[in-house]
Formats: C-alpha cells, structure tokens, sequence
C-alpha cells in the first residue's frame, strides 16, 4: 500500500483524503492522473483527461455510515477543481459493499465492446467510471 501511495504522490494530480473523527482516521482515499504507459489497457477507452481513485478504506466500526460516500463525494469535488472529465477506479465485483456504494454516487462499470471492462490479471476485478460534467451532489 505504501508503494502505492507514493506512485500516487509521483503523478501529475495527486489527490490523498482523509476522514476523522475526533481526531482519529476512520477512512481515507486517494488517487492520480492515469499513466497510460501502467495503464494500457485502458487508452481509448476512457478519457485522456481522467483521475483514477486507487484506494478507498473506512474502518470497519464506521461502515454503513456513510463516511465512504463523503469520501467519493469529496474526491469528486476536488478532481472537479482539476477539470477531470471523469473519474475511474477498480474493485472486485463480488464485493457487494463496494459495488453498493460505488453505484450510489454513480459509477457503472466501463465496457468494451459488449464486455465488461476487467483487469489483464484479474478477471473478477472490474473497471468502474463516473463522469464530473454531470455531477449531482
């Protein structure tokens, strides 16, 4: 996770969230601009122009109360402050939280084709977008 981050910080847009309460860390996100050349199975099918959100955690005391839809909620608003076009992300498609939450603020699943758009490696792994041009929040 560490090295993650750190290729996150490295990008061009970088974006790294926290929550609190009472100053304790309950959830946090992060995400960058998408390097093409880590990414190429996604160049032309998403926006040159788009944020990925690489990591999405909440502690499991503060699940279900909506402390991970502030989280993508938030992270919207600030790629918005960067023009991004859309955001785009990846998780399992058996995790029925995930998902759940994911669908809520708006994202569906990035298609190729008539197929579902699913990780090279990991074939349960999908590929999730939600544009910012039509935020609702």
């Amino acid at each position: 996770m560490v090295s993650d981050l750190n290729f996150a910080r490295s990008q061009k847009i970088s974006i790294i969230l926290v929550a609190e309460k009472k100053d304790i860390v309950i959830g946090f996100t992060w995400g960058h601009s998408i390097p093409f050349e880590t990414f190429p199975f996604l160049e032309g099918k998403i926006n040159p122009n788009s944020l990925y959100m690489d990591e999405i955690v909440v502690a499991p005391d503060f699940r279900r109360m909506k402390v991970g839809t502030d989280l993508c909620l938030c992270f919207m608003n600030v790629s918005d402050e960067y023009s991004v076009s859309e955001i785009v992300l990846r998780t399992d498609r058996r995790n029925s939280s995930s998902m759940g939450l994911f669908g809520s603020v708006g994202f569906n699943c990035l298609t190729s084709g008539n197929c579902v758009l699913t990780d090279p490696e990991y074939a349960e792994r999908v590929y999730l977008s939600r544009p910012l041009k039509s935020c609702s929040r």
